[in-house]
Order: structure tokens, then C-alpha cells, then sequence
């Protein structure tokens, strides 16, 4: 006498390995996105949130060239147009 195998019945409520799988992945996808998002979203409001729409625009007051010591001019023109 010869048996078969005994399978489980499939129904829609039954979630697969593969679905399973695929919904964490859907999921951890969705938060590695919205932890991109979170970064650029800041910099696009940035200038709204601040209130100085063309504030890297305006010069920053340093002061005359001949209060800052000699060795240090250099210095000061690298960090600015850094």
C-alpha cells in the first residue's frame, strides 16, 4: 500500500517564507528611505526654517586686513573660500 504525502492546504490567510521575506524587506526599505529622506527634506527647508532666504549671499564682516597679523592673512583666506 502506497501513502502520499501529507500537504498543508493552502489558503490566502497561510504567509509564506517568501512573502515574509519580502514584506521585512519591503519594510526595512522603507525605513532606509526615510531615513535618507530625513537629511535631504532638512537642507531643501533649510532656508525657509532660518528665515534668510539669500543669507549665504551677504559678506561676513571680518574686520581690516591690518588688525590681523601677517602670518596669519593666509590662513584667514583659506578658511573663508573654504
Amino acid at each position: 500500500m502506497t501513502t502520499k504525502p501529507v500537504i498543508a492546504p493552502s489558503t490566502e490567510d497561510t504567509l509564506s517564507r517568501r512573502g515574509f521575506f519580502m514584506k521585512l524587506g519591503i519594510l526595512f526599505n522603507g525605513f532606509a528611505a526615510m531615513v535618507l529622506a530625513v537629511p535631504v527634506v532638512g537642507f531643501l527647508l533649510s532656508s525657509v526654517t532660518r528665515g534668510r532666504a539669500n543669507g549665504y549671499l551677504s559678506w561676513v564682516p571680518l574686520g581690516r586686513i591690518d588688525e590681523f597679523p601677517e602670518a596669519r592673512r593666509g590662513w584667514l583666506l583659506f578658511a573663508i573660500l573654504t
